[in-house]
């Protein structure tokens, strides 16, 4: 929106802000645990409401912030049920618009509507098809493919919009310097 980029630095617990030309603009967030806190925000996305949805990795839950980082909302909660999340990785928005959300620690793929509600859960932790060990990172395409990044396997999974398993491409996966 408006030619913003938007940052999430994990380390210092913050968004930052900036203009197409690289010009910083803003920055806000702190390290907490409360609603509208961050511990270790990992993943962002605008939604079609002009809202910044962000994976707050270790404080296993998705927060929704305006723009200009006025808290909005919070959902889901550390746990392996429904509606829960252990380490929630990246996210994005499938052509649906529900957020799918890579959940590191549950190694599967979680999907809400835009509003948090959860609707269903795809894959858990193996080395099968359709299974994960610890996914990094899901995006979707406009036919409804999604594309899981699974970090533990070393590859990168593709399924339909049921979760059906499509194709495999295998890589090398490594940790961040």
């Amino acid at each position: 929106p408006d030619n913003r980029i938007f940052i999430s630095d994990e380390h210092l617990q913050k968004i930052l802000v900036f203009n197409s030309d690289g010009g910083f603009i803003n920055e806000w967030g702190c390290f907490g645990d409360d609603a509208g806190k961050l511990d270790t925000p990992s993943g962002l996305a605008i939604n079609t409401e002009g809202n910044l949805i962000i994976s707050d990795t270790y404080n296993h839950r998705i927060q929704m912030f305006s723009l200009e980082g006025s808290f909005i909302k919070t959902f889901g909660t550390y746990g392996c049920g429904d509606g829960e999340l252990n380490m929630p990785w990246r996210l994005s928005f499938g052509p649906d618009s529900n957020i799918y959300v890579a959940d590191w620690g549950n190694s599967r793929v979680s999907i809400f509507t835009q509003e948090g509600d959860f609707i269903t859960s795809l894959g858990e932790v193996g080395t099968e098809n359709a299974k994960f060990d610890h996914p990094a990172d899901v995006v979707s395409d406009s036919n409804g493919h999604i594309y899981v990044c699974d970090w533990g396997n070393e590859r990168v999974q593709v399924l339909d919009s049921k979760g059906e398993f499509l194709q495999l491409t295998m890589g090398e996966s490594t940790l961040s310097p």
